[in-house]
């Protein structure tokens, strides 16, 4: 006899065959936890699978623009501007949804907040969610049972369910594997992160700068989830994502709750996920790890029954498989290049130390209660600067041009650019404005600062710390006679 499919007792078919028994019945505990595991699966994965043909559409636009250099919204942009748009309304509808569950049903006097974004997936909203969608799925569940009441199993259903889970699992594991790899969710160190007294360091940031330390280590964790994801997307390696999924997710998971990272309730959901996929094939798991024992190979037959059913899931898995792939490599690529594009080695790159701080031609002590007078400059982004006053706390941000030929800078007010992530949304220009500074390198590593800011004359004597040498940029050795050798 062949092995259970997922959720299954039976083999792939409802129809009896020679090998099969002629009737199958799961028993109503398992129908239960069947439709209840289902809706809750579909709810909570709103407005997966759509997402993904949204961002492939604003892909599409981005190509056409840099093709075409079109100035027009093109039809693509139109159909991403709808899409756009329902999902806003169904963000909204999500937002009203958990307001009068919270409102009207659990008592509580808790406002929901009217920004539905803020960075974290852990706020009162998230939890209020859930525990909607739990009611939701529950009297579902009823309904649903006492509507269908006479069907003994859901076989074919199940393979639906299990493809869904799979593809929303393997989604999510490439989506931050790729992140990982090219460092855009955990990024070097920036200059203001090394100047940060470490009792100022939340645990969020703790993790963020020791993940983003090392190049190697946080590409080895995405390369980790993307191999996950590529196991699950392939349903006879299902099993085997599942347990690199829970492998990878298990350490995610507990860093998110050791750390105060606001995740938690997401990295716990695709981890359970990943283990209901291999306690879906535990019989066959256990006789092998534990037991010690051959097993037959598993059933893994398309959802759909018969030649056109099997050759219908190939192509929509040959269609949404390299989708999603498309999608990972686009995002990454504009992700890494708005990201990084901005630090490729300013004019005057460097973090400075200011040696002597003179103001309308007298010098000004550094008393660490003045807050305007500069303590540091951090010269590391091409547009823009950072002042660190003298009680370490306090940071100013400029506009910084600097002109090599003419050895003049112009520092101004900062004014936030959005990034140009779509062609219907371009930066706008800001006004010109006169260097209010000359500079010059007497030697290396030295810079004098020599002009007018907020209407004061300055005259700022500055020089360059050797980064390389700072303890939190040591590079990796083979032989370390001390553990806590530089």
């Amino acid at each position: 006899m062949t092995e259970p499919t997922p959720w299954a007792q039976s083999p792939e078919s409802d129809k009896p065959t020679a090998d099969a028994p002629t009737t199958t019945d799961w028993g109503i505990r398992k129908r239960l936890l069947f439709r209840f595991f289902s809706v809750y699966l579909l709810l909570y994965a709103l407005p997966f699978p759509f997402r993904p043909f949204s961002t492939f559409l604003y892909s599409l636009v981005s190509l056409e623009d840099r093709t075409e250099g079109a100035s027009d919204p093109s039809a693509l942009m139109a159909a991403a501007q709808r899409v756009g748009k329902v999902f806003g309304e169904f963000m909204q509808w999500q937002h009203d949804v958990v307001a009068w569950v919270a409102q009207n049903i659990l008592r509580m006097d808790y406002e929901v907040p009217a920004r539905l974004f803020t960075g974290s997936g852990d706020r009162t909203f998230n939890y209020v969610y859930m525990v909607t969608l739990l009611m939701a799925s529950a009297v579902v569940c009823v309904t649903w049972s006492l509507i269908d009441r006479r069907r003994k199993h859901y076989t074919s259903l199940s393979r639906f369910v299990t493809s869904f889970g799979r593809y929303y699992l393997g989604y999510f594991m490439l989506t931050y594997g790729g992140m990982k790899i090219i460092k855009l969710q955990f990024r070097d160190p920036s200059m203001m992160d090394m100047l940060k007294p470490f009792g100022d360091v939340t645990p969020m940031e703790l993790v963020w700068k020791f993940m983003g330390h090392s190049d190697a280590y946080t590409s080895f964790s995405g390369i980790g989830e993307i191999t996950a994801a590529l196991l699950l997307f392939y349903r006879p390696t299902q099993t085997l994502g599942a347990l690199v999924t829970i492998g990878v997710m298990a350490n995610v998971t507990m860093m998110n709750y050791a750390y105060r990272v606001p995740v938690k309730l997401f990295s716990t959901h695709l981890l359970l996920l990943a283990f209901v996929f291999l306690w879906l094939d535990r019989r066959r798991f256990i006789a092998v790890f534990l037991k010690n024992r051959p097993v037959e190979a598993a059933d893994h037959s398309a959802p759909l029954p018969g030649r056109l059913g099997k050759m219908a899931c190939q192509l929509l898995a040959l269609l949404f498989v390299p989708l999603m792939l498309w999608n990972q490599a686009w995002g990454t690529y504009n992700g890494y290049k708005r990201t990084y594009s901005e630090k490729s080695n300013p004019a005057l790159y460097g973090l400075y130390d200011v040696q002597s701080y003179a103001k309308n031609g007298v010098e000004v002590p550094p008393l660490l209660t003045d807050a305007k007078r500069w303590q540091n400059l951090l010269v590391e982004y091409k547009d823009r600067v950072y002042v660190r006053g003298m009680n370490s706390r306090s940071y100013r941000t400029f506009n910084f041009i600097v002109d090599e030929t003419n050895k003049t800078i112009t520092m101004t007010k900062f004014v936030f650019q959005r990034p140009e992530a779509r062609p219907a949304e371009p930066k706008t220009e800001l006004p010109a404005a006169a260097p209010n500074f000359t500079y010059e390198v007497p030697a290396a590593g030295e810079l004098i600062l020599t002009g007018e800011l907020d209407g004061e004359k300055l005259t700022i004597k500055l020089k360059a710390r050797n980064l390389e040498e700072m303890n939190c940029n040591r590079k990796f050795r083979w032989i370390l006679e001390r553990p806590y050798a530089k």
